[in-house]
């Protein structure tokens, strides 16, 4: 949960537009393990909507670990099988695996978030200090790619969700720690 409301209320936009953009990628196009990586990021950006907000911490974790730790480990088999003629063209345009491998870590970190949830340690405000520089680290890059790579307007719209999608990790992980 966010406890400041403006960042709460920006945060949620950020998530807002990026369950949008993975609804309308899933309704016009893609294959099915396209679709697959689609609806598992849309249920993440659903789930971020409600971990910003307060009553956001009555969702069971059991449900969220399960889903989101089977969607990290789908992507993990997807980037060592990514150069397999057969599957290419599979993933769209996360087709590398590089890609691939950064989906599996947000995937994994959003079942860490879960975790960390509501819990005190020692280890929760270093653990999510470091995912968040991680994830702004990452939407510096895709902000670069962005700008130096412009293809199809499609390409930079995909890169401006995968902004939001990190800055909105970062944002979450940062106010964990």
């Amino acid at each position: 949960m966010i406890a400041d409301v403006v960042l709460r209320w920006v945060v949620t936009g950020v998530f807002v537009a990026c369950s949008g953009y993975c609804t309308s990628r899933l309704v016009i196009r893609g294959g099915r393990i396209e679709q697959f990586n689609l609806f598992a990021h849309l249920l993440m950006a659903i789930a971020m909507i409600a971990m910003a907000w307060p009553s956001g911490m009555g969702v069971p974790a059991g449900p969220q670990v399960v889903v989101f730790g089977l969607a990290a480990v789908w992507l993990v088999v997807q980037a060592l099988l990514a150069r397999r003629p057969w599957m290419k063209g599979a993933h769209g345009t996360h087709q590398h695996p590089i890609a691939l491998w950064y989906h599996a870590f947000m995937m994994g970190a959003m079942v860490l978030m879960v975790v960390m949830m509501g819990r005190a340690g020692e280890w929760i405000a270093p653990t999510a200090v470091a995912v968040a520089a991680i994830f702004a680290f990452a939407a510096i890059r895709w902000i670069a790619a962005a700008v130096r790579r412009p293809r199809e307007r499609h390409c930079v719209v995909e890169r401006i969700y995968e902004v939001l999608m990190a800055a909105g990790m970062a944002s979450m992980f940062f106010v964990m720690g």
